[in-house]
This record gives C-alpha cells, structure tokens and sequence, in this order.
C-alpha cells in the first residue's frame, strides 16, 4: 500500500506501507516552488497542477500544501484570506491570487478588446 508524507524539507515522499516505513524505490523528488506575488502567479499555479498530478494529492490537501510555500505579499494576502473566510477550496484559491497578482485587465491585449465600446453606427463610421 503506498502512502504519501511530506518529508523534511516540505516535499511529498511516497512511501511503502508494506516495508514498514522505509521509503519506496525513489522516483523523481518534484520541490513545490516559493511564490511571493512579484510577478503573473500563472506558471507557479501550472507548476503546483503539474507537481499535485505526479504525486496524486487529493484536492483536500492541495491549498494546505501551495499555501506553505507562499512568501512576502502572497503570504501576507493568504494569511488575510484564511482568517476573513477560511480555507478556501482549490478553485477559490487560484481564482484569488490570480485577481490579486495576475496581470491587469487592462495589460492583456484580449483585455483591452473587452473595454471597446461603440460610439455610433456602422453606417457612420
């Protein structure tokens, strides 16, 4: 039976139930990257999907564990978060800190498609 544990340095570890603690043949050991808020949260967020495939983290257990690895502004708006309105759910969560940290409407070319207002008719322009 494979069980999963976070290891010393904060890293899932799957182990083998049956070897009675001892560590599973290793695979790749996947780190969970920092992110403080200073730039798009977009790859970080792929990063986390990606390293939550790989290791099977059940959704439960997937802000508890993106959440440890938040710094500065992004630990700071978390902590906020959690203490206004509880641990959010997954999609919540990335829902959140991408309104907060991702790029402005206005900086996305698609985006300042969706500010475009007409002023007059076809036949006048």
């Amino acid at each position: 039976m494979q069980t999963q544990i976070l290891d010393k340095q904060g890293r899932f570890d799957t182990h083998d139930a049956s070897s009675f603690g001892k560590p599973a043949t290793p695979g790749h050991k996947l780190q969970f990257p920092k992110y403080d808020g200073s730039d798009d949260p977009i790859t970080w967020l792929h990063i986390g999907e990606q390293f939550f495939r790989a290791y099977g983290t059940p959704k439960h257990l997937k802000v508890p564990t993106a959440s440890f690895y938040l710094d500065g502004a992004a630990g700071q708006w978390y902590y906020r978060l959690e203490k206004n309105q509880g641990v959010p759910s997954w999609s919540q969560f990335v829902d959140g800190i991408n309104r907060r940290f991702g790029p402005p409407l206005r900086s996305n070319p698609l985006g300042e498609l969706t500010q475009l207002h007409r002023t007059s008719t076809v036949d006048d322009y």
